[in-house]
């Protein structure tokens, strides 16, 4: 098992960061906001998938950084409940996860 490349866990970040706000904003309000979560779904997949060797953990820390900048910038608009934002940005972790699982997978499949 390869270790985990630091580039790719910033870059994974970037990535994640960019997809979470472009679902945001194209899907907009409260639907927005559900489709931003995919947003860690797909980064996740896309950081599994390019990233060399097994990379789920690359994928769950890039999610969890973004988690942290998203939920910083949630609580310091003080529109939504603390409680709310730990939910979605533990949701947003799993999610990443299952995505950096996916890709993964996507990469193995793609190698056979």
């Amino acid at each position: 098992m390869a270790g985990i490349e630091v580039k790719w866990v910033f870059l994974g970040t970037l990535i994640m960061i960019v997809v979470v706000i472009t679902l945001g904003i194209l899907l907009g309000g409260v639907i927005g906001g559900f489709a931003g979560v995919l947003g860690y779904l797909v980064g996740g997949m896309l950081i599994g998938r390019l990233s060399a060797g097994k990379t789920i953990l690359e994928a769950g820390i890039a999610g969890a950084f973004t988690v942290l900048i998203g939920a910083f910038a949630l609580l310091r608009a003080g529109e939504i409940p603390a409680s709310v934002v730990v939910m979605a940005s533990l949701l947003g972790f799993l999610i990443a996860l299952l995505g950096g699982w996916l890709g993964e997978k996507w990469q193995e499949a793609a190698e056979k």
